[in-house]
C-alpha cells in the first residue's frame, strides 16, 4: 500500500511537472500550432490529439492519409507496421533526422492512428532523441529521460520534435482537406490482397 501511494504521488509530481513546463513552450513556432507530449499514467511522454476535418467521410480520410504517408515515404527511415481495414486505423513507425556535425538531432516513435467521419485521431508514443552531448559524444535517450527543466539542449529537442511532428500531422491533414481522393470500395480485396480491376 505504501508503495503504491508513493507511486501515485511520483506520478502526480510527473503530471504537475508536464504541465508547468508545458505552458512555456510557445504555442505556434513558424506558422505551426504545435502539439507537444504530455505524460500519461505509466510516466511516459506521449503525444495525442484529433484533427477535425470536417465535410470528409472516414474512407476519404483514410484513404487521404494512407496516400500522404506513401508519397512521402523514406523506406529507410519509416514503415507502415499494420493497417486494419476493417476499422479504419494503422500504425506508422518513423525516424527523422536534423541538422549536422554538433547539432545533430534524430527521433524515433510511433503513431497510431484511427479514422471517423470528419476527424482523425491519434497518438505519438515510444519517443526517443538521439543528440550529442555537448556536440561530441552521441546519446539516444527515451524523450521521458530528458530535462529540459535545467537543460537547454534537452529543452531545444523537446521543441524541435513537436514542431516536426506537429507540421507532419498538419500537412497530412491539409492534404487530406484539399486533394481529390478517390473513392474505393475493394477493401476487402485490399485487405486480401486480391487485384481488382481499375485498382
Amino acid at each position: 500500500c505504501f508503495h503504491a501511494i508513493a507511486k501515485d504521488e511520483k506520478q502526480d509530481e510527473l503530471n504537475q511537472w508536464a504541465k508547468s513546463e508545458l505552458a512555456k513552450y510557445p504555442e505556434v513556432v513558424e506558422g505551426v500550432n504545435v502539439m507537444y507530449p504530455t505524460m500519461s499514467d505509466d510516466g511516459k511522454l506521449s503525444i495525442s490529439d484529433i484533427i477535425d476535418i470536417e465535410g470528409k467521410s472516414k474512407d476519404e480520410i483514410f484513404t487521404g492519409a494512407l496516400v500522404f504517408i506513401h508519397n512521402n515515404m523514406i523506406p529507410e527511415m519509416e514503415a507502415l507496421e499494420s493497417i486494419d481495414y476493417d476499422s479504419r486505423r494503422f500504425i506508422l513507425a518513423r525516424k527523422t533526422e536534423q541538422g549536422s556535425g554538433k547539432t545533430t538531432s534524430s527521433y524515433e516513435y510511433i503513431m497510431a492512428f484511427q479514422v471517423a467521419d470528419n476527424m482523425l485521431s491519434f497518438v505519438i508514443y515510444d519517443i526517443k532523441a538521439g543528440y550529442r552531448e555537448k556536440g561530441i559524444l552521441p546519446r539516444k535517450l527515451d524523450l521521458e529521460k530528458l530535462k529540459p527543466q535545467t537543460t537547454e539542449r534537452h529543452k531545444e529537442l523537446v521543441t524541435e520534435f513537436s514542431y516536426l511532428t506537429s507540421k507532419y500531422l498538419l500537412d497530412m491533414a491539409d492534404f487530406i482537406k484539399t486533394s481529390s481522393i478517390p473513392q474505393i470500395s475493394h477493401w476487402k480485396e485490399i485487405k486480401a490482397g486480391d487485384v481488382v480491376k481499375g485498382m
